[in-house]
């Protein structure tokens, strides 16, 4: 009888511990194909000089190169603040780093006058955590994408965290 227990015991296991091999080995080459598409979600903004605002936003990720360079669009509005943002990076899977550019541009709706900056990126990604600095001559800060499932949470520093779902 111990025999037997053992024997299963010892299938179980060498099922379980091929299983995590194989599904290791199945997983996407490169984590940013799960982005790829539109995303839409609600969050708060909170301007250099306001009061934060609950914003409706809309996120693209357009991704290529089989998922080396990734594209993402956001566009974020509430009653009185607006945002357009945009990051194009390269991911290098080796070294899990990201490096690119942004840009951003942004206003008050009862201000007709439209700000704008752009600026560098890098950072890197481990464990479904994008990290990366933006700088720029007016703002320098960190944005991070966690990642999970058909969900991220993007948070811009103090400025913004928004909640994103397919």
């Amino acid at each position: 009888m111990m025999k037997t227990v053992c024997a299963i015991f010892a299938l179980f296991l060498a099922v379980t511990l091929a299983g995590g091999q194989y599904s290791v080995d199945a997983a996407p080459k490169n984590p940013f194909l799960k982005l790829k598409g539109s995303w839409k979600g609600k969050g708060n903004v909170k301007p250099k000089d306001g009061q934060p605002e609950r914003v409706s936003c809309r996120v693209k990720y357009d991704v290529k190169g089989g998922g080396t360079n990734v594209t993402q669009n956001i566009n974020c509005a509430g009653s009185g603040y607006w945002i357009k943002a945009r990051t194009s990076f390269k991911y290098t899977p080796g070294s899990q780093r990201i490096d690119g550019t942004w840009s951003a541009s942004y206003g008050d709706k009862s201000d007709p006058k439209k700000r704008s900056t752009t600026g560098e990126i890098s950072g890197s990604y481990i464990n479904d955590v994008i990290a990366i600095d933006l700088d720029s001559e007016d703002y320098s800060g960190g944005m991070t994408i966690r990642m999970s499932g058909r969900t991220q949470e993007v948070t811009i520093g103090s400025l913004a965290k928004l909640t994103l779902t397919r």
